[in-house]
């Protein structure tokens, strides 16, 4: 690829990633968002036309089979996480997976071994590595400053209607 052309990507799980990333892949300079892939496939139609995905598919398989992308972005549940990163390394597809990685230790070891064995970039979406104050606690802990830390807890609260849709509901039932 020359330096003149733009990463073409797919987002694979358009419910809160479409919200997540819309609006910012229209700002990233060297990337176009080209593909978007929903089982629930009014979610990645929503994509092109709000942001402008030229291509929609309902099924990962074929997603990956044949949108035109160089990476895929992996905004769907964490139960799928591991088979779609495998699924994608094996494609030769580079990858951003949405925290969490995996569901256990082993999982996260697959998606490592597939990636690394593909030659494949995966990178987890995890942004509060780069918030300031996240890394300034990590600075307080690795210079010894707050003492032997034996328990952190975090509070990163959002809004939410209430509501529990879609996947979040099929695991609370």
């Amino acid at each position: 690829m020359s330096a003149q052309e733009k990463v073409r990507l797919g987002i694979a799980g358009c419910g809160a990633t479409r919200v997540m990333f819309g609006v910012i892949l229209r700002l990233v300079e060297n990337g176009v968002l080209v593909a978007a892939m929903d089982p629930e496939v009014q979610r990645a139609e929503e994509m092109r036309k709000k942001y402008g995905a030229r291509q929609v598919f309902a099924d990962y398989d074929e997603f990956l089979d044949k949108a035109d992308i160089d990476a895929v972005i992996i905004g769907s549940p964490v139960y799928l996480h591991a088979e779609q990163v495998v699924k994608a390394a094996e494609a030769g597809k580079h990858i951003l997976c949405e925290k969490p990685m995996a569901r256990t230790i082993g999982e996260c070891d697959l998606m490592l071994e597939a990636c690394r064995k593909h030659g494949v970039k995966l990178m987890v979406g995890l942004m509060k590595r780069f918030d300031k104050s996240m890394q300034y606690a990590a600075e307080l802990i690795r210079n010894g400053t707050l003492g032997e830390v034996v328990q952190i807890i975090s509070d990163w609260s959002c809004y939410s209607s209430g509501r529990r849709q879609g996947w979040r509901v099929a695991l609370e039932t």
